[in-house]
């Protein structure tokens, strides 16, 4: 149960950065969510997040 929390939390998450016009999508808040999830590392979860990230994205 404790891994669908965590899935859940980094989908909200995700889905905030890349819908919300304020924060700049990805681009403008990678580095600080990269930082972020490397400190949080917990589980499968925060991998598949920072998979996330970067999927789909040449340029960094």
């Amino acid at each position: 149960m404790q891994y669908v929390n965590y899935f859940i939390f980094y989908l909200q998450r995700y889905f905030v950065i890349t819908r919300h016009p304020k924060l700049g999508g990805i681009e403008a808040t990678l580095d600080s969510e990269v930082d972020y999830t490397i400190k949080a590392i917990l589980n499968k979860s925060s991998w598949r997040y920072l998979r996330g990230l970067y999927k789909n994205n040449m340029r960094l």
